[in-house]
């Protein structure tokens, strides 16, 4: 088990012993972020090319919630990870990630302003592209992969009514690339 693995349950195992049952009330919500995503990719081992993407770009989620008694609720989520790019002399490195994701959230609700964490897992599809000046000779190279990984979160939710507003970060533990994040905010709607 990995150390953010271990982290996200200790702070959910606290979440569920602190809240309790109080919470807000049961029942579904939609959903829509935009944000930023942070990509690092090395690339060492790809025909040894020494280029490293570390760079952010857009993106945005829309999901679906449904809180349950208590302070637990699930969400399910599609989200545009977005396109990065590194140039280094001659060769251009990109990188263009895509999922659906699904998330167990613990809440610890202070009023109308609520605290969460969220694990979960993310399925995942990333392509993958070196692209060479048509001068040096060198083939592109395109990688396409896909996998389904654990992701977690945490944020901050304000609600009144039926509206609401969060802020939150979330990291997925990929395979390509190396480590993948978004920082979002987003809205709410309860029905």
């Amino acid at each position: 088990m990995t150390s953010s693995r271990r982290v996200f349950l200790a702070v959910l195992s606290l979440t569920i012993a602190v809240a309790g049952s109080a919470g807000a009330e049961n029942g579904p919500y939609l959903g829509a972020s935009v944000g930023q995503t942070t990509v690092e990719l090395s690339l060492g081992g790809v025909e040894d090319t020494g280029l490293r993407i570390d760079d952010e770009e857009f993106a945005f989620k829309v999901f679906f919630g449904y809180d349950l008694l208590g302070p637990l609720a699930f969400e399910v989520a599609y989200r545009d990870l977005g396109e990065v790019t590194d140039d280094a002399g001659l060769r251009r490195a990109t990188t263009e990630s895509d999922g659906i994701d699904g998330f167990l959230i613990g809440k610890i609700p202070l009023g109308p302003v609520k605290l969460f964490a969220k694990g979960g897992l993310i399925a995942w599809n990333t392509d993958f592209r070196l692209e060479s000046a048509d001068l040096i000779g060198a083939p592109d190279i395109r990688i396409s992969d896909d996998g389904t990984d654990f992701a977690w979160g945490v944020g901050v939710a304000f609600e009144l009514g039926k509206l609401g507003v969060r802020g939150e970060y979330e990291s997925f533990e990929t395979d390509l690339p190396d480590s993948l994040s978004m920082v979002s905010v987003g809205v709410t709607y309860k029905f």
